[in-house]
């Protein structure tokens, strides 16, 4: 009797410890410490994409820890992760959004959470068939008001507005907690075919971006690979790191606009390091915005350090339209336009 009570403790023990198990202590390749959404899906469900299952697979979110999606494609309204998460991607999974006339969406929302992992995320929006003719803001994963995220081996493509957004504020917020927007780091994306920009950065504490690649951004203006460009100047702009990213086929590969960053009563602080970049086929390389009303402005602190650079078949390779110097003081080191290293003397415009 006593075997069979400690037997039970032991059972009991173990069963208690496993559900407690964090994001960042689950194994890729162990599917035995992940709850499979398919179990969650209605008896006779398709695979074929053609019915909503989004309250489904997002109960299954809000009553488990760490998901595995279905293999198969999942059409959806829009899904909300939550804290202390781990969402994993099969090879044949795959959200894809039902869709819609709304002006602004997310396939996949990380609003108000934290320590939350999401690996090969497939995630399709509907610019093709997209109902509607106003707004821009049909975002693929959208970050915000959230912290310690990480993103890796995302795949995202054909959103109304960004591939993937990181960003503080309330519109759209479905969040039940606010967070300072930090420590995020996404790696490994594939990011194509989407109508305002790749990735879109408008407000954070540290963020990484690297082994990526962007292409064919194509719709509303910006067009931009990745823009930085926060809505507010009480937001924050520190740590941003860009590395080994390919972008092509955009109308600028990295643009910065701070106008509504920069500040008239104190000196702001903006930091940020590109590094090991490949520029193709765009009409502008890298782009730093101008800034209006310079008279009343507060230069900003920080450094911008731009390294290791090739660009090919770029209209224009690097603009500084920053005539005022407001924008930290720019280091640039080992630019190639066409396979020719530039001498550079003057870097405004070239």
């Amino acid at each position: 009797m006593k075997t069979i009570f400690l037997f039970f403790l032991i059972l009991l023990g173990f069963k208690g410890f496993a559900g407690l198990i964090s994001a960042s202590e689950v194994s890729d390749t162990n599917y035995q410490q992940y709850y499979d959404a398919t179990k969650a899906l209605p008896n006779g469900y398709v695979k074929d994409g053609s019915k909503d299952y989004t309250k489904y697979i997002q109960n299954a979110i809000n009553n488990y820890k760490n998901i595995l999606m279905p293999d198969f494609v999942i059409s959806t309204t829009g899904l909300l992760a939550v804290s202390d998460s781990h969402i994993k991607f099969q090879s044949n999974s795959k959200l894809k959004l039902i869709p819609t006339n709304r002006e602004r969406y997310q396939v996949l929302a990380l609003h108000g959470v934290e320590n939350v992992i999401v690996t090969d995320a497939n995630i399709e929006g509907d610019l093709k068939n997209h109902k509607g003719t106003k707004g821009e803001w049909g975002f693929g994963i959208d970050i915000r008001n959230s912290r310690n995220i990480t993103i890796k081996d995302a795949k995202v493509n054909n959103c109304w507005g960004d591939g993937i957004i990181v960003a503080y504020g309330t519109k759209g917020f479905l969040g039940r907690n606010t967070f300072e927007t930090a420590n995020v780091t996404i790696s490994g994306f594939n990011i194509s075919n989407c109508r305002r920009n790749g990735i879109t950065v408008g407000g954070v504490n540290n963020l990484i971006l690297n082994n990526g690649v962007i292409s064919k951004i194509k719709g509303t203006a910006p067009e931009t690979g990745i823009m930085i460009e926060p809505d507010y100047t009480q937001y924050v702009l520190r740590h941003i790191s860009i590395t080994n990213v390919s972008i092509d086929n955009c109308s600028t590969g990295i643009s910065t606009n701070l106008r509504k960053y920069i500040s008239q009563k104190v000196n702001k602080k903006f930091e940020l390091t590109i590094s090991d970049v490949s520029l193709k086929n765009n009409r502008v390389g890298i782009y730093f915005a101008a800034f209006k009303n310079v008279e009343k402005l507060k230069s900003l602190n920080g450094n911008i350090k731009i390294q290791n650079i090739k660009t090919v078949n770029n209209v224009r390779s690097f603009v500084n339209n920053d005539k005022n110097s407001l924008f930290p003081a720019i280091k640039l080191d080992d630019f190639t336009i066409d396979g020719k290293k530039k001498n550079i003397t003057n870097f405004s415009k070239f």
